[in-house]
């Protein structure tokens, strides 16, 4: 029995053992093959994470003198004014809600001015404004950088306490108030209290910071920068020249050239400018008029009664009239008296339109100077 069973043993011939040694080594050569595809497809969709996450994400869209502003902190900043933009637009129509239930509608002129920032700020937030509403940020951003720059050429700073006093306003919320029972009695609104405004602020950063990907960085940094652009808009604002070129006047307004003329006539034999004002504007014709104006200086008279108007009042000498002035538009005809000429202190008005035309005008320098806009449309997020 023994003889027989070795008799039916299967032998392995040397054909044999080529062969399965060649499936040995085609399957490693697969599993080779296998291993390295799978590689390269690791490496495809980690390239395509990098690629959309970090080098997109990193990219600039816009460069300022040596600083970038980065796709990702745009659309970061596009999403969180977005998000505050449409919180502001709950509040409106709640106020708007509150108003009609109460009837106070109509021709309520406060309810029609929400309507109108309601109506206006729903547009804005509409998707084919989408471009429009982030380019608003990106040059908002572009200047809050210029800012930085200049703050730090000047050596302004912000400091932590101005950051959070900054944040703590916009919660709505006064370190410095007293909370008494005052409040309860008169109806009013009790003030926040340190406790309700960290509440407030931490849900503030899970549900708007969280949620658009704008970091508390991002936000104290954009708060930093609200604290300096007072203080550099202040700085520049102080290099306004305070005093000016400035006339007096009184305007005289005819129908007809014949009737200037004889206005003019008038004002040179020694009448009145005051009196020829007076019996202008009671006469019952519309197109005589007469008005002053107290002391101005070039770029206000020109912008409501053109150039050529603003060249005859500062061309003048005091005490003298002008040649007829016509406007064929509204077909009346001018003599300007001019009662004073001089370099004088602006008013508190002129001073304060002076110093924000300075800004103005510093910020658009800067932005020719040194910002270069690149393809930044590419980067406006999705709604």
């Amino acid at each position: 029995m023994a003889k027989s069973k070795e008799s039916t043993k299967k032998v392995v011939t040397r054909r044999e053992v080529a062969h399965k040694k060649k499936d040995a080594e085609l399957r490693r050569t697969l599993i080779q093959i296998s291993v390295a595809v799978l590689g390269v497809i690791i490496l495809i969709v980690a390239y395509g994470l990098v690629n959309e996450y970090i080098i997109k994400a990193q990219a600039p869209i816009v460069k300022i003198g040596d600083a970038e502003i980065a796709t990702r902190d745009f659309q970061a900043r596009v999403r969180y004014e977005r998000s505050m933009a449409n919180v502001q637009l709950v509040q409106y129509q709640t106020m708007l809600d509150q108003l009609a239930a109460s009837g106070n509608t109509g021709e309520n002129s406060f309810y029609q001015q929400i309507q109108y920032m309601a109506s206006s700020l729903e547009q804005q937030l509409a998707a084919e404004y989408a471009e429009s509403f982030a380019e608003q940020i990106l040059e908002q951003m572009v200047e809050e950088e210029l800012i930085r720059q200049e703050a730090q050429k000047r050596g302004l700073v912000a400091s932590t306490e101005e950051i959070d006093i900054r944040a703590e306003t916009m919660m709505g919320y006064d370190r410095e108030a007293v909370i008494t029972d005052t409040e309860t009695l008169t109806g009013t609104a009790a003030p926040m209290t340190k406790a309700e405004y960290d509440e407030t602020y931490a849900a503030f950063k899970e549900n708007v910071l969280q949620i658009n990907n704008f970091s508390e960085e991002q936000y104290r940094r954009m708060l930093e920068t609200n604290v300096l652009y007072s203080k550099v808009q202040e700085a520049i604002s102080s290099e306004a020249e305070t005093e000016a070129e400035q006339v007096e006047i009184v305007y005289l307004a005819a129908g007809t050239e014949a009737e200037a003329q004889a206005l003019k006539e008038r004002l040179e034999n020694g009448e009145s400018a005051t009196d020829l004002t007076t019996e202008l504007l009671d006469d019952d014709d519309d197109l005589t008029l007469g008005q002053s104006f107290p002391w101005l200086p070039r770029g206000y008279l020109s912008l409501d009664l053109g150039e050529e108007f603003e060249n005859a009042a500062f061309d003048t000498p005091v005490g003298g009239a002008s040649d007829v002035i016509a406007d064929e538009e509204m077909q009346q005809y001018y003599v300007i008296y001019v009662s004073g000429h001089e370099v004088r202190e602006l008013s508190e008005s002129f001073l304060s339109q002076a110093q924000q035309e300075k800004y103005t005008e510093w910020v658009t320098a800067q932005k020719a100077e040194l910002v270069e806009y690149l393809d930044w449309q590419k980067a406006v997020p999705e709604l």
